[in-house]
């Protein structure tokens, strides 16, 4: 025998666990989910901090560049080479003599035009242009490692080169380089043409006024080269060409800066192991931490569980135990069905209505039990009266013949008794089979008025039958006829004198209706409800002909309710009795000859 605690709990226990186990799987994802995002907007911003510390690295170099660029331009220096412009005398000279020629005036403007405009002019002034120098002592003090490369340009073609650059030249397009500016700087990233990457900061810067032959200040340095008679003049009072421009370009080779980046780098990396670290520690300890708990609450719901199910069924114990207490003589369940749980009150509540049944049921057998000894005990005594009285002394035939009559009359009747129970102990059992066939209802009850007429005639009771056109039905006649005659017997027996009876068919809906009216004593409304029961009699004082044993009524509804039918009563108490059966039709036949092919 199965537990039901025990079967209730193995089905809530692994389900409980299924659930704990999803519960526990969603968790781990959804925390794993949140881990990873949060993973990647640590390495995000750990990525964001480096580029940002690069550019910061990057711009303090392109400050320190731009500075040593300015340095440069403070520190730049003009020289004019006066060896160079000595030429120029030999040209006044030319000049000179050309005029004291004879009609050389009229040669001095062609002399002078190559002079002011002409290539040789251009080449004397080209060859007189001012030269960068800087003062070693100065770019020492002033000048540090950022500015390994450095080169300066002029508009006027004095170019100026670092020591570490050779013969190595940083392009720049001056004519390009924001023309609409005059002061201007630029950074950018480029590669030396010996291949070298350098971080470079590109100045454009004004230059002031350029000498011009000789008759101008001197640069910040002074000048080496100066006109003859001329005083040196003090230092930073040098004029630069007017309208000049100097480019300065410094550069700083990144392979020393890669150091500094990679340190940078380095340590990006090293804080997004960690970051990776803790997160695998934190999904491990996540792991643990799940798995502890979905255990202690499966094993606290195994207790809960097997709790919970004790608790629930309590009810159905105490159910158990009242009903542990209904006997043969005591069919009271003795528990309110409003102190149990609505799961178990229409349990209760069927219950109790079943050990109702179950009382009136025995009450009905010990009533069926004397019924039936009072039924057979009275012809019994009949035959044994009759018997004795025959064999007290001797009799003529005609004595005994009547004698034996009388007893095969007490025979019969016991006969149909029993055959009366031996019909109801096959419709209990099932064993009772329906034989259907198509039958006309309307001639049926013809021939059952005709069986039942002379007993009806005898009690002065009229019998009509009202059958107009046929009723066909797939029934079993004979049971169909068993129950008209019963009904019509009991309509006769219970009828007054004088009285009638009416016997109607009539079609209905998928139905074939039956009325049997009487206009006899009528029932009480309290025992409608019982006259189907066996051995029920409304008037027990009417035997009859041993047709009133009370088990007529029960075979009625017994074959009706075999048969598919049902069976109602109306009636009123000294106006008579009607009995309606509705069969159904299954098969609403028009030519009987059809149904029985």
């Amino acid at each position: 025998m199965k537990s039901l605690r025990l079967l209730l709990a193995g089905w809530m226990v692994p389900l409980l666990g299924v659930v704990l186990l999803a519960v526990g799987f969603l968790a781990y994802r959804t925390a794993d989910r949140l881990l990873v995002e949060r993973q990647g907007a640590a390495r995000d911003l750990e990525a964001l901090r480096r580029d940002e510390r690069i550019k910061e690295r990057l711009e303090q170099l392109d400050k320190e560049l731009l500075d040593q660029a300015q340095n440069l331009a403070r520190l730049m220096q003009f020289q004019l080479d006066w060896g160079k412009f000595r030429f120029r005398d030999l040209n006044i000279f030319g000049m000179l003599g050309v005029a004291m020629a004879d009609k050389g005036f009229v040669l001095i403007p062609g002399w002078t035009a190559p002079v002011g405009r002409g290539p040789v002019a251009m080449e004397l002034i080209r060859r007189a242009v001012p030269e960068i120098r800087f003062n070693d002592q100065e770019l020492q003090q002033h000048l540090d490692d950022i500015a390994e490369y450095f080169q300066v340009d002029t508009t006027w073609g004095s170019v100026f080169r670092s020591a570490s650059l050779g013969m190595e030249e940083m392009a720049i397009n001056k004519q390009a380089f924001f023309p609409d500016q005059v002061l201007h700087h630029e950074f950018d990233s480029t590669s030396l043409a010996n291949g070298v990457a350098v971080r470079r900061v590109r100045l454009k810067a004004p230059a002031g006024r350029v000498p011009f032959f000789g008759f101008s200040r001197r640069g910040p340095g002074g000048f080496e080269g100066r006109p003859p008679g001329r005083p040196p003049a003090e230092p930073g009072r040098g004029e630069p060409p007017p309208r000049s421009l100097v480019f300065i370009q410094c550069a700083y080779p990144l392979a020393k800066l890669e150091p500094a980046l990679e340190l940078i780098r380095g340590e990006y990396e090293t804080r997004v192991e960690e970051l990776e670290s803790a997160s695998r520690r934190t999904r491990s300890a996540l792991a643990w931490q799940l798995t502890g708990l979905g255990a202690a609450t499966f094993v606290l719901a195994i207790g809960g569980t097997v709790a919970l199910v004790g608790w629930s069924l309590r009810p159905l114990q105490r159910l158990s135990e009242a009903v542990s207490r209904v006997s043969e003589r005591d069919f009271n369940l003795r528990v309110n069905p409003a102190d149990f749980p609505s799961e178990v009150y229409p349990v209760c509540i069927r219950l109790r209505e079943t050990l109702a049944q179950l009382e009136r049921a025995f009450l009905r057998e010990k009533h069926a039990t004397a019924d039936i000894s009072h039924e057979l005990r009275t012809p019994l005594a009949s035959m044994l009266t009759t018997l004795d009285l025959a064999l007290r002394r001797p009799r003529s035939t005609g004595e005994y013949k009547s004698f034996l009559e009388d007893c095969r009359m007490a025979a019969g009747h016991m006969r149909g008794i029993v055959e009366r129970l031996l019909t109801l102990a096959r419709l209990d059992s099932g064993s009772d089979p329906v034989r259907p066939q198509p039958t006309n209802a309307s001639e049926l009850a013809e021939e059952c008025a005709q069986i039942v007429r002379p007993v009806a005639n005898a009690r002065d009771v009229t019998l009509d039958v009202d059958a107009g056109a046929p009723c066909w039905l797939l029934a079993d006649p004979d049971k169909l006829r068993e129950v008209i005659c019963n009904l019509l017997h009991n309509a006769v027996q219970y009828n007054r004198p004088a009285g009638s009876i009416r016997l109607r068919v009539a079609p209905g809906q998928d139905t074939v209706v039956i009325e049997v009216a009487d206009t006899g004593i009528g029932i009480p409304a309290n025992q409608l409800d019982l006259i189907f029961e066996r051995f029920h009699r409304v008037d027990p004082s009417r035997h009859g002909d041993g047709s009133s044993a009370g088990l007529g009524l029960s075979i009625v509804k017994g074959y009706v309710t075999l048969m598919g039918g049902a069976i109602a009563v109306e009636s009123e108490p000294g106006r008579g009795t009607t009995f309606r059966l509705h069969l159904p039709v299954k098969l609403g036949l028009e030519n009987p000859g059809r149904a029985l092919a």
